[in-house]
């Protein structure tokens, strides 16, 4: 088993929001299915799915919700948490 990393991209009205995952899997393949699989599920069943790109869009409420995929990767779990504590941790102005 593999380290993977995805994000998930959420669009709620006029706000967009990005999710960032770490999750085992034994190949790409597995970890793309997972992180659908949540993407899928953000709000319960979908109302609709586009798979006109790369990734699928998943509608929810009427389409005042959409969530994708975006950026699964190999990774590390220390390079994950290195990442994702360097993105949110702010030092301030000076």
């Amino acid at each position: 088993m593999k380290w993977f990393e995805f994000s998930i991209e959420e669009r709620n009205g006029e706000q967009e929001y990005t999710y960032d995952y770490l999750v085992k899997a034994k190949d790409m393949k597995e970890a793309t299915e997972k992180a659908r699989k949540a993407a899928r599920g953000w709000y319960g069943k979908p109302d609709w799915t586009d798979n006109d790109g790369d990734e699928p869009y998943f509608s929810f409420l009427g389409g005042a919700i959409i969530t994708q995929v975006d950026s699964v990767a190999e990774t590390t779990k220390r390079a994950f948490t290195k990442r994702i504590v360097r993105r949110w941790t702010w030092t301030g102005w000076g």
